[in-house]
């Protein structure tokens, strides 16, 4: 949990509408169509629902977008935001340092932009794939960020924990929440906690790495008190392997 570096995949969503949302890129009233793909030259750009059985999901707010983790919706924003406003983004919320826990042996992950850079690695980059690994740890410090109004904190076993407030609107953050909750109700993509009580505020990941068509599965969640952060390496979807741990640790915590 705090030296494995793995790319994020779609859980990094939260990170990009946040950008989104604070550079004016996007506001909540943005709609994006869901084409399926984008094609830029030879090069094409899918939705994971087309690219897994043809299906395209129409227009979609912020909200939705993040409910359903839409690839399209996240290809636009991040291309508006542009990678220089994006990677500022992802250093803020913490990537790419050590978070500083009292532990040794943490990574620090990895942001990279040393080549020449065309749209698609934005593209990539926005979705939480490509020039981009986290630990989990990272990942949970981020979901906090957004349970927490937006204060990034040291996490620690002993002592005391260091937050720092990113600035991020109200209004944005509330936003961001809607499409966790919405991503765990009816519709959304973390299907194996609809109707948990209380209100689960999620957002699962399929990370793609390698070339053998593997992919690793996350879920990363809070509710009350607690937060989760799920990884399960090389094993597939994330609402389909990873949710049901989270499950089993939000009923334990939470007295289930």
């Amino acid at each position: 949990s705090i030296s494995g570096t793995f790319p994020p995949g779609s859980t990094f969503k939260i990170i990009t509408a946040t950008a989104g949302l604070e550079t004016g890129a996007i506001n909540k009233n943005t709609i994006i169509e869901d084409t399926g793909v984008l094609v830029i030259g030879p090069y094409k750009f899918p939705n994971w629902k087309w690219l897994t059985g043809g299906g395209v999901e129409g227009n979609l707010d912020i909200v939705g977008a993040i409910a359903k983790s839409n690839d399209i919706f996240f290809y636009k924003t991040g291309e508006w935001i542009g990678i220089d406003n994006l990677i500022n983004w992802a250093k803020r919320f913490g990537l790419g340092a050590k978070m500083g826990v009292d532990l040794p042996g943490e990574a620090q992950g990895l942001i990279k932009k040393d080549r020449d850079w065309y749209l698609g690695d934005t593209y990539h980059f926005a979705i939480g794939q490509g020039d981009l690994l986290v630990t989990p740890l990272q990942m949970n410090a981020w979901t906090n960020v957004i349970a927490n109004g937006g204060k990034l904190c040291k996490p620690y076993l002993f002592g005391k924990s260091d937050c720092k407030d990113l600035g991020i609107k109200k209004e944005n953050i509330d936003l961001i929440k809607k499409g966790m909750i919405a991503a765990c109700s009816p519709g959304g993509t973390g299907y194996v906690l609809f109707g948990f009580v209380p209100q689960i505020y999620c957002k699962t990941g399929t990370a793609e790495f390698g070339n053998e068509n593997k992919t690793h599965a996350w879920f990363t969640a809070f509710a009350q008190d607690i937060s989760v952060t799920v990884l399960v390496e090389g094993a597939g979807e994330g609402s389909d392997i990873a949710a049901p741990i989270a499950k089993k640790i939000f009923e334990k915590w939470l007295n289930k």
